[in-house]
C-alpha cells in the first residue's frame, strides 16, 4: 500500500492490502496508526513494526484546505502528526478539513535542519498521504524512519471535494541545477498554459513574479509554472546556467533536440505537459525602442504560429495598454520577426503552442517590473481562456 502511494502522481480511489481493496481515506487511518505505533521511543528513529493496526471505515474530508508545498517534516514531527490524526480519526471517522504539522525549511544539511525549530503549518491531505507513505516505505527498506521527508504530494481522486489538483515535481533531483515545476489543474477542462521565469539568472523580475504565480489557480484547464528554470544562474546572479545560455539550448526545429541535460529535463516536461500557450518572462538591459536590447518588448514568432492564432492582436493590445501610462522613450514594442533560435518559446511554438517572450527593462525599479510581469501573466491567462487569480491559503 505505502509503496503504491509513495510514488503516485495521481492517487487511486482504492488501494490494495493483501487480498483486500480499501478506500484511499481508509488507508490514511491505517498509515497514521502504523507510524504512531512504530515509534516505541520518542528519541529513536528506529522502532518496532506493529503486528497489526485497527481497521475502520473513514470518510474523505468535506473540504480540502491547501497549505504548504515546500520545506520538510522531520521524523519526530511526522510521528506526532500521525499520533494526533490516528486519535482524531478513531473518534470522528472523517479526515479533517485542515491538517497541521511541525514544518521546517529545507536546508543544505541534516545538521542544519535538525538545529531548526519547527513551526505549526497547514498541509493539504494529499501532501499528508505522500509524507506518510514515503516514510513507511523508507522504514520498511531501512529499518528506521527517514530523518525528514520533503513536503510534496500527488493528486487526490476526482471524487474527493477539491476544486483543483496540485502537483509539485522536482526536475533533476540531486543535480546542482535541480529545480521545481508546479502543476495546477482545475476540475473544468481547458487549455494548458505554461509560465516560465528565471531562464536567465540575472533577470530577477521574471522569476520573482513567476514565484508568485505558483500560488494562482486556473478556473479551467491546467496552469504549469516553472519559476526558476536556471537555479544556478539565479544563485550566482548571472545570465548563464552551468551549461551556457539556457535559452539557446532548446530545439530549433520540430524534430530537433535540446543541447544540454538541463534543457533536456525541462523539455521532457514540456512534452509531457504539452502547452497550448507559453509565456517566458525576461528582462533586457535597455529599452528596445531606442537600443539594440530587447527590454520593454513582446516577442512572438509570427511565421510559426498555429492557424487561427490571434496572438498578434493580443500583443498589440497588450503593448497599447502598457504604453498608456509610460513616457514615449520607455514604450514597449512588438517584435514578431526575430526568431530566437534555441529559445524555449520558439521551441514551444514549433510544437503548436502560442508562445510569447515578455521583456521588461532593468532600468525600472524592481518592484515596478515584478508588478508589470504579474499584470502581463494575468492578461495572458485571460487570452488563453484560463481566467482567475485566486491564490492558495499559505
Amino acid at each position: 500500500m505505502s509503496a503504491e502511494l509513495a510514488t503516485a502522481d495521481n492517487y487511486p480511489e482504492t488501494v490494495r492490502i493483501g487480498d483486500y481493496q480499501i478506500s484511499l481515506a481508509d488507508s490514511v487511518y491505517l498509515m497514521a496508526q502504523w507510524l504512531a505505533l512504530y515509534r516505541s521511543d520518542p528519541n529513536e528513529k528506529s522502532g518496532i513494526v506493529p503486528e497489526y493496526v485497527s481497521y475502520k471505515r473513514i470518510s474523505p474530508p468535506k473540504a480540502v484546505t491547501p497549505g504548504k508545498e515546500d520545506g520538510v517534516v522531520v521524523w519526530s514531527d511526522l510521528c506526532d502528526a500521525a499520533e494526533d490524526l490516528a486519535g482524531e480519526l478513531s473518534t470522528t471517522g472523517q479526515i479533517p478539513e485542515e491538517i497541521t504539522v511541525g514544518w521546517r525549511q529545507l536546508l543544505p544539511t541534516w545538521d542544519e535542519i535538525e538545529a531548526e525549530q519547527s513551526t505549526e503549518q497547514t498541509i493539504s491531505v494529499n501532501v499528508l498521504i505522500s509524507i506518510f507513505a514515503r516514510s513507511i516505505k523508507f522504514a520498511g527498506e531501512n529499518g528506521r524512519l527517514p530523518n525528514f521527508v520533503r513536503v510534496a504530494g500527488g493528486n487526490l481522486p476526482w471524487s474527493w471535494p477539491v476544486e483543483f489538483f496540485r502537483l509539485t515535481k522536482v526536475i533533476g533531483p540531486g543535480k546542482s541545477w535541480e529545480t521545481r515545476l508546479y502543476i495546477t489543474k482545475s476540475r473544468e477542462a481547458g487549455p494548458t498554459v505554461w509560465i516560465v521565469g528565471g531562464m536567465h539568472g540575472n533577470e530577477p523580475a521574471g522569476y520573482q513574479a513567476a514565484g508568485q504565480v505558483i500560488n494562482w489557480r486556473p478556473d479551467r484547464g491546467t496552469l504549469v509554472v516553472l519559476p526558476e528554470a536556471n537555479t544556478v544562474g539565479i544563485a550566482k546572479n548571472q545570465r548563464n546556467s552551468a551549461f551556457g545560455d539556457l535559452n539557446r539550448a532548446f530545439p530549433d526545429r520540430p524534430e530537433g533536440a535540446p543541447t544540454n541535460e538541463l534543457a533536456e529535463a525541462i523539455w521532457k516536461e514540456v512534452m509531457d505537459y504539452k502547452p497550448d500557450f507559453l509565456l517566458d518572462l525576461h528582462e533586457g538591459v535597455d529599452y528596445a525602442r531606442s537600443s539594440s536590447s530587447v527590454g520593454q518588448s513582446v516577442i512572438y514568432f509570427d511565421n510559426y504560429l498555429p492557424a487561427g492564432s490571434k496572438l498578434g492582436e493580443f500583443a498589440a493590445g497588450l503593448v497599447a495598454e502598457l504604453n498608456a501610462e509610460r513616457p514615449e522613450e520607455e514604450h514597449f514594442i512588438v517584435i514578431n520577426d526575430y526568431n530566437v533560435y534555441g529559445s524555449l518559446a520558439l521551441a514551444a511554438t514549433l510544437h503548436n503552442a502560442e508562445a510569447v517572450i515578455f521583456e521588461t527593462c532593468i532600468k525600472d525599479a524592481l518592484e515596478q517590473r515584478v508588478d508589470c510581469h504579474l499584470r502581463v501573466v494575468e492578461r495572458f491567462l485571460a487570452y488563453a481562456g484560463v481566467k482567475g487569480r485566486s491564490s492558495y491559503t499559505q
